[in-house]
C-alpha cells in the first residue's frame, strides 16, 4: 500500500514540473489581462462613437417577449377605450348645463365611464417657501418651527439604534416632510436646506428653556417692570419732539427700575455672567424684540385730505364771492407764502415704535425748521410781484445781514424766543 501511494497517486512533483506550472499560470493571467484591456478599449471606443453621433452612451436593452406582449395589450386596450363625452355642448341647448367652478371645487365624488361613483382625490398645492430671515440672511426660527424640529428628533430617537443622536438624519427627514420650511429654497437656507449643525443647536438648547435676553439665564427684570419701561419709551417717542436714541432712553429705564422697587438688581460697570447691567445694548435688544426700528427721520408727513379738490374749489368760490360783493380791487387781492432758508439741519438716526414703522411714519416735529431767516414772497391778482420780505431773528446786531433796510418788531423784542 505504501509503494502504491509513493509510485502512483502521491508522487511528489519535480522542480521542472513546478516551473512549467508557474509559467502556464503567468501566461494565462497575462492573456486574461490583455483580453480585459481589449474589451475595455472596445467599450470606450463604442461609447465615444455613440456620443459623437448623438446617441445615448449606453444602448437601450431589449425587453423580453412577455414584456413586449403586455405593452402591446395595454396600448390596444387604450385605443379601444371610447373617448369621454362632455356633459355640456354649447351647440346643443337640450343637454344639461355644465357645473360652475365653485360647485366643482366642492364636489367630493364623481361618476366614471361605467356609471360607478368614485371618490375624488384631494389635490394639495405646494405652498411657497416661508420663514423669517434676520441679520446677515440668517434664518430665525419661530417657536412653532423649533417645536417641529424637536418633535422630529424625539420621534427618530425612539427607533434609533445606538445612543449617539443622528442629527443629519433628522435634518434630511425635515427637508422631506416640510420642504417649504426647511428644504432647498427656503428663506435663510442657502446650502440646500437645514443642516445637522442647526438641528443640533436647537435640540441641545431645548432643555435649557427659552431665554429672551440671550444671556444664558431668565430675564433679569420682572415682566411688569419691562411693560412699564416700554410704555414710557412709547410715550416719549410718540411725541416726536426730537431724535430719540438708545442712550437717551437709558436714564428713563434706570429711573423706572428704581421707582418700581427693583434698584437692587442694578449693577455698575460692564455686564458679566450673572450680573444685570441696564446698558445701552440691553435697551437696544429690548426695543428690537418689540419690533422697533432705527431709521433716519424726515419732515412732517401729514397729507392733504381726500376731498382736497372740493375744498380748494370752495375756497376759490368764497374768495370770488367776497371780491364781487365788496368790489375789492385786484391789486389788493394778495397771495403770499413764506419759505425758510435753512442752514443747520439735524442729522443722525432715531428709534421709532413698531406701529410707526408699519405706517411708514418717520416724522419729527419742527424737523428741518432750524433756519436763519425767512423769505416772504407775495403776488397780487393783477399780476404784480411785490418786493420780498426777509424776516430775521436775533439778540444782537451781528445776527442781522449787512445790507437792506430793517424794521424792528416789538413783538420780537418782548419775547424770549430767539
Amino acid at each position: 500500500m505504501a509503494s502504491l501511494f509513493c509510485f502512483g497517486f502521491m508522487r511528489p512533483a519535480t522542480t521542472v514540473e513546478k516551473d512549467e506550472a508557474a509559467a502556464a499560470r503567468a501566461a494565462q493571467e497575462a492573456a486574461d489581462c490583455a483580453a480585459a484591456a481589449r474589451e475595455k478599449n472596445e467599450k470606450f471606443a463604442t461609447a465615444s462613437a455613440r456620443a459623437q453621433a448623438g446617441l445615448p452612451v449606453v444602448p437601450k436593452q431589449s425587453q423580453t417577449t412577455a414584456a413586449r406582449k403586455k405593452r402591446k395589450q395595454r396600448e390596444a386596450a387604450k385605443k379601444a377605450k371610447p373617448p369621454r363625452k362632455p356633459d355640456f355642448d354649447a351647440a346643443d341647448p337640450d343637454k344639461k348645463e355644465s357645473k360652475k367652478a365653485a360647485d366643482v371645487e366642492k364636489e367630493t365624488h364623481y361618476t366614471d365611464e361605467r356609471g360607478r361613483k368614485r371618490r375624488l382625490k384631494k389635490i394639495r398645492s405646494i405652498a411657497a417657501p416661508s420663514g423669517t430671515v434676520g441679520a446677515g440672511d440668517a434664518r430665525v426660527f419661530s417657536p412653532t418651527e423649533k417645536e417641529l424640529i424637536i418633535e422630529q428628533a424625539k420621534k427618530m430617537a425612539k427607533v434609533q439604534v445606538g445612543s449617539k443622536p443622528d442629527y443629519a438624519g433628522v435634518a434630511r427627514e425635515l427637508q422631506r416632510l416640510h420642504p417649504t420650511l426647511f428644504g432647498r429654497g427656503a428663506p435663510g437656507m442657502q446650502d440646500g436646506g437645514i443642516g445637522r449643525q442647526v438641528v443640533r443647536q436647537i435640540v441641545t438648547r431645548a432643555p435649557k428653556g427659552e431665554v429672551s435676553d440671550a444671556r444664558g439665564r431668565p430675564p433679569a427684570l420682572p415682566q411688569a417692570c419691562l411693560l412699564m419701561i416700554m410704555a414710557a419709551f412709547t410715550s416719549v417717542v410718540s411725541v416726536r419732539a426730537t431724535l430719540v436714541s438708545a442712550p437717551m432712553l437709558q436714564p428713563i429705564a434706570i429711573a423706572i427700575i428704581i421707582s418700581a422697587g427693583h434698584g437692587g438688581l442694578l449693577h455698575e460697570g460692564r455686564k458679566r455672567r450673572g450680573v444685570f447691567v441696564c446698558s445701552v445694548n440691553f435697551i437696544r435688544e429690548l426695543i428690537k424684540e418689540r419690533g422697533w426700528k432705527n431709521v433716519r427721520p424726515c419732515g412732517d408727513t401729514r397729507k392733504v385730505p381726500d376731498n382736497y379738490v372740493t375744498l380748494r374749489w370752495l375756497m376759490v368760490l368764497r374768495l370770488a364771492y367776497f371780491v364781487l360783493v365788496h368790489s375789492i380791487p385786484h391789486e389788493l387781492c394778495l397771495n403770499g407764502d413764506h419759505t425758510g432758508i435753512m442752514f443747520t439741519l439735524a442729522k443722525g438716526k432715531m428709534w421709532i415704535t413698531k406701529a410707526m414703522h408699519e405706517s411708514k411714519d418717520k416724522s419729527v416735529n419742527n424737523h428741518g425748521e432750524k433756519r436763519q431767516f425767512t423769505v416772504l414772497a407775495t403776488t397780487s391778482a393783477a399780476g404784480q410781484m411785490l418786493p420780498h420780505q426777509v424776516v430775521v431773528a436775533g439778540k444782537t446786531a451781528e445776527s442781522l445781514p449787512k445790507f437792506g433796510k430793517f424794521k424792528i418788531s416789538l413783538n420780537g423784542m418782548n419775547t424770549n424766543k430767539v
